[in-house]
């Protein structure tokens, strides 16, 4: 099929002069946001959930925003590559799912990406993103950085988004979870984790910030920061903690610590006593 590229005529994502070759995105084409566009934003007949292209690509040098609250881009693309600078991205893969999602914006306003629909592989190297409480996420969900990629990931991921056969995996930015994982690897960066289970934590670096959520078994490793003095709720059923370098802060002092705590190669206890 054709590549469209998005030319900033107007707002009305089908008016024919928006696009090259006169021609609407339909199914099967790659559908492009760069500097053609420059800063006009799309915000009228984004419910195009018939339409399933093989990607969108939206590139640093758009300066638009895309779709609105309550009237995100419906769209169903097999690949999805956010790096807009606009400062507002809403997007929802409606009936499909993505099955690639590359997240790398500049902008860290609180719309600077909002995500609902399905997806499978999700990557997050910069910028705000926040995923709605209706989508689901199937497979791996990385957040990490790139050289020269701008700010640092800040992602928050909220109850009731569904995570089946998931895996998170952190390696920078700030990432806070509501959601219920199976499986967290921990390897940079900084989880703040509310109020959800995640059934097992691997971490060997990087920090997590306990409040009030659950973790059924927590192992400990490398340079891995365990910040369990922010509030009282927090519970860990076994923990393994290895190494001189891996610390492990309880709740200064008053009493609250894993139901099973296992240290090899003496890792540092702190806030004990």
């Amino acid at each position: 099929m054709a590549t469209r590229a998005f030319l900033g005529v107007s707002n009305d994502w089908n008016n024919t002069a928006n696009w090259t070759g006169a021609t609407v995105p339909v199914s099967g084409d790659d559908i492009v946001f760069d500097g053609r566009g420059g800063s006009q934003d799309v915000t009228l007949n984004v419910d195009q959930n018939l339409v399933a292209p093989a990607s969108l690509s939206v590139n640093r040098s758009y300066l638009g925003s895309i779709g609105a609250s309550g009237s995100p881009l419906i769209i169903k693309p097999t690949t999805l590559r956010y790096a807009g600078s606009g400062a507002e991205f809403w997007f929802d893969s409606g009936a499909g799912t993505v099955t690639t999602t590359i997240i790398g914006t500049s902008s860290t306003g609180d719309n600077a990406a909002q995500l609902d629909g399905q997806y499978t592989d999700v990557v997050v190297s910069s910028g705000r993103v926040q995923f709605n409480t209706n989508a689901t996420i199937t497979g791996k969900f990385r957040v990490t950085s790139v050289p020269g990629g701008g700010n640092a990931p800040n992602v928050t991921l909220p109850s009731g988004l569904t995570v089946s056969g998931a895996e998170l995996i952190i390696a920078a930015g700030n990432i806070d979870t509501d959601a219920a994982w199976p499986d967290v690897l921990i390897q940079g960066g900084f989880l703040t984790h509310d109020t959800s289970t995640i059934a097992m934590v691997r971490a060997a670096g990087g920090r997590y910030i306990a409040k009030n959520g659950t973790v059924t078994t927590y192992e400990a490793f490398g340079s891995h920061y365990f910040d369990g003095s922010q509030s009282g709720g927090w519970a860990v059923t076994t923990m393994n903690a290895t190494g001189p370098n891996c610390a492990i802060d309880l709740q200064n002092g008053i009493g609250l610590e894993p139901a099973t705590l296992n240290q090899f190669a003496n890792p540092k206890i702190l806030g004990r006593g």
